[in-house]
Order: structure tokens, then sequence, then C-alpha cells
């Protein structure tokens, strides 16, 4: 049984600099920030820090989730952008102090100060105007192609190629971030590796992915390739905590999963009903049971996947990967759930069935 495919997507706005987050339908700035703070990536953020003296021509950051690979691509671009805090103002002279400023101001008129912005203690400040620009993807030095909502074009990265050549119009390094870049045509990621077959200096290319497997091979190997921290699948997954209706959906349609893994019943009904299952839920349900599938490996299995053996869990992995792409691309999400609860279930009657249906 093959993996529910899309048969059409629906048209992504331009992803290039200047599109707000909001066009792209990527997360919050807000929530971007937090996750680029999260101590368990403190490790990942000094390793960036060492690399930014002598930035590679391609970066591919693996591992993690999506949202924590976009916030710490993000983080690397504004490390190069960040020009720290505004200085305050400064109080504003008396009336009766303005003759004795004149002199000194004549002769600043004459010979200026340099601008010169305060140090930020931490970079990226997450603070400055060009921390702010970066993290909701208008900054003229951030090219974002997104792979999220879409299938990287041919079209999107030749667009791009067109303006290497020009000098970064802010800071000091150009930053082209392929969002989610395994979710693109080959063509495409021939076209990618011709253009870094001539590096031009001032220019970034940073890859995001979840396993540097799913990527071109001599693509990856032209890449310095480092990992983020994986979630701690013992805790709840962090959207959960800013939508408790969401969770409580999950935690529906989980104990349905459980229920049809027992005795057969419990799902269909529910998932033919109109609307039952939209998108957001479905791509949280797969998320959970990614996460539940974590500590199954670790011999700590939940509900149903406990009745699953060494073998079926390790494809279902796969199954999952499949299934998340399928809602990104816009397959209905009944069907793609109905089709990842049919392999669980034949799985924990047949162990064999997750390898041949």
């Amino acid at each position: 049984m093959a993996a529910p495919r899309a048969s059409a997507r629906s048209a992504a706005p331009a992803a290039g600099a200047g599109t707000p987050f909001d066009a792209l339908r990527l997360p919050s700035p807000e929530v971007l920030m937090a996750r680029a703070r999260d101590p368990r990536q403190a490790r990942l953020r000094t390793l960036l820090e060492r690399l930014a003296g002598n930035p590679p021509q391609v970066l591919l950051l693996e591992g993690g989730d999506a949202v924590s690979r976009l916030a710490m691509g993000l983080w690397w671009t504004a490390w190069h952008q960040c020009t720290g805090p505004e200085p305050a103002p400064g109080p504003a002279p008396s009336a009766g102090s303005l003759p004795g400023l004149l002199p000194g101001l004549l002769q600043d008129r004459q010979h200026p100060p340099p601008q010169q912005r305060t140090a930020p203690a931490e970079r990226p400040c997450l603070a400055c105007a060009s921390c702010r620009q970066v993290f909701t993807g208008v900054h003229h030095s951030l090219h974002l192609l997104d792979g999220a909502s879409d299938l990287i074009r041919i079209d999107d990265v030749r667009e791009v190629m067109q303006k290497l050549s020009e000098k970064p119009r802010q800071g000091q390094l150009r930053c082209i971030l392929l969002n989610e870049a395994h979710n693109c045509k080959a063509e495409t990621a021939n076209t990618l590796l011709k253009s870094l077959e001539d590096p031009r200096p001032g220019n970034c290319f940073l890859l995001l992915a979840p396993q540097r497997e799913r990527l071109l091979p001599t693509l990856v190997s032209r890449s310095f390739t480092l990992s983020l921290a994986w979630p701690d699948p013992h805790q709840p997954p962090s959207h959960f905590k800013e939508d408790t209706t969401l969770q409580q959906a999950v935690e529906t349609w989980t104990a349905r999963l459980d229920s049809l893994v027992a005795d057969g019943r419990g799902w269909f009904g529910a998932a033919l009903a109109k609307e039952a299952l939209d998108k957001p839920t479905a791509q949280a349900l797969v998320l959970e049971l990614q996460r539940r599938l974590a500590l199954a490996l670790l011999g700590e299995p939940h509900g149903c996947l406990g009745r699953l053996d060494a073998e079926s869990l390790q494809r279902l992995d796969t199954v999952l990967a499949e299934a998340h792409a399928s809602l990104e691309y816009n397959v209905t999400p009944a069907l793609v759930l109905d089709w990842v609860a049919t392999r669980i279930y034949l799985a924990a009657k047949r162990p064999q069935a997750m390898a041949t249906s």
C-alpha cells in the first residue's frame, strides 16, 4: 500500500528576500526567537560562533525538528547582520546650556564622530533592527526558499543565483536559506550544485533537513554539516503548551488509534466525519506518534506502539516521515492518517505487514 500523494498543490507565494514570514506560512518570529534561545542548542550555537569568522560556502543543519532547524538557521543569519542594541538617547540639553554647546556643535559638524553602536553582550542580540528584520524575513541579505510549504522549484533557485554577483546590501554575509531542503526536485538540486562550482565570496548557502541522507550525496559532500540536539521524547511538544485545544484533539485521536489496534474499532467512523481531521491536528498527531516512536525505540512503548516488534518500529519511522511530507503537499488529512493507522494496525496483527503492505 503506497503512501498517499498529492495530485495538485496550491500555489505558494514567491519566497525571495523581502517576503514576510506570514506570507510564507512559517512560525511567528516570537516562536522562532524562543527556539533560537533553547538551552538544548547551546553546543550548536558555540560551534556556529566558531565558524562565523570563516563561514563555509555551504552549511548543512540536520536533526532536531523543523521549527528548531529554521530558528537556528535564522540565528546564524542574524549573527552576521546583528548591529547590537540601539544606543539610548541622551538627555535633552536645557535652554540655559545651549550657548555653551554651540562651540562643540560647530566642531562636530566639521569633524563628525564615527557612527557606532554598542557592541552586543550576546550576539546576535535578537533585539536590534537587523535581527528583527532577519526573524521577520525582510532582511535584504536573507533569501529564503521554503520547502516546508511547497517543493523548492528550479526557477526559485535561478532567481536567487542572479543576485549572488551583487554585493550584499546590508551586513557582511548574504545567506541563502533552503528550509526543508530535501523537498526539492532532482533538477533543482543539480542546479544548486552547479552554482556551487563557482564560489562567490560573501554568500553562504544554508541547507536545513531532517537527515543528511535525504539530500543529494554530492550536495552533502560540499557542505559543512552540524547537528541540532534532538527533541527530548520525555517532554511534551512545545506547541501543546501554546494550544491546549490542539493537545486535547491529539490525545483523542491517539486514544482512537489505540482502540483500533486493540479491537479494530474507534478510528474509521470518526475519521470519515466531515472535517474531523484538519491539517494542523493531523500534523500534530504525526509529531506525537514520532515522539512516542522515539520512546518505544528507547524501550518505553506507549499505547498501540507497544504491540509492534522492533523491526516494525524501525519501519514506522519511514511511514511517519512520508505522512508528514504528504500533509505538507496538502493531501487530505483523513486520507493520510487512515493510511498510517492501517499500517500500524496490520503491523500489530502481522509483523511483516509494515514491510509488504
